[in-house]
């Protein structure tokens, strides 16, 4: 008897898709200034650069770990 090979399925998300990266040297929303690293919302398409994030972390971060959206409201993770 012949057994097949199990081919292993991706495991699925929380069902948020896959983000798009924001490209390199885009300007901050806030700042306006070209950055390199963004955080980015799992919900909506809104991003902010890390220097941005950690001066303003009292509006956006209640704890230091995650962060709240002011688009679209949700709560991220850091």
């Amino acid at each position: 008897m012949r057994t097949r090979a199990r081919t292993k399925l991706p495991k699925q998300g929380k069902g948020r898709g896959r983000r798009k990266r924001v490209p390199p040297d885009t300007p901050c929303p806030f700042c306006a200034q070209p950055a390199l690293l963004f955080h980015q919302c799992r919900y909506c398409d809104f991003h902010i650069c890390q220097q941005c994030a950690v001066d303003n972390d009292k509006i956006f971060s209640c704890n230091g770990i995650t962060w709240d959206c002011p688009d679209c409201g949700k709560s991220n993770s850091v």
